[in-house]
């Protein structure tokens, strides 16, 4: 079981993901990270496996199938999901795990626009979807009014906007 687990759903990222895999291994050295091609056209594969990522490729075509999937084969302690397309700073990725890794939340949620970064620390996968201008948490299914930053909701934190 890999403890900390970079998940990377792609399709024709070759522009960037060189930079995403660096970037996250430059700020978690100590993560596996994995990228999941959804039958890219271009590079992308080749492009990550050159920057040590683990690559798989999934052909059922759609994010939700990549998804599934990434949960579905690999077993973590904590889980990062972010896109190959540079949506998100792996500068806050610290901020964002302490609370897991402390064991004060099961996990934490940061919103990028109508985007989230999901990261689960009870091995649950699940899909969050925004773009109310809301910050959530997962507690009973409330979501958590306001910016959230630093709130805990039970064992649950909303790290903060992005």
């Amino acid at each position: 079981m890999d403890r900390i687990a970079v998940l990377i759903p792609c399709y024709n990222e070759e522009k960037t993901i060189g930079k995403v895999i660096e970037d996250w291994r430059k700020e978690l050295p100590e993560a596996v990270i994995y990228v999941y091609d959804n039958n890219s056209t271009d590079d992308t594969a080749g492009i990550a496996e050159a920057h040590g990522a683990i690559v798989r490729k999934e052909r059922a075509q759609g994010k939700g199938n990549v998804v599934r999937r990434m949960f579905r084969e690999i077993d973590a302690c904590c889980y990062v999901m972010v896109d190959g397309d540079d949506t998100y700073p792996a500068d806050q990725v610290r901020d964002l795990l302490q609370p897991l890794l402390d064991g004060v939340a099961d996990h934490a949620l940061i919103r990028h626009h109508a985007a989230l970064l999901a990261v689960h620390g009870d091995g649950v996968a699940g899909a969050v979807q925004g773009g109310d201008g809301q910050s959530q948490a997962q507690s009973g299914g409330h979501p958590q009014k306001g910016n959230g930053a630093h709130r805990p909701v039970a064992r649950h934190r909303v790290v903060g906007q992005i």
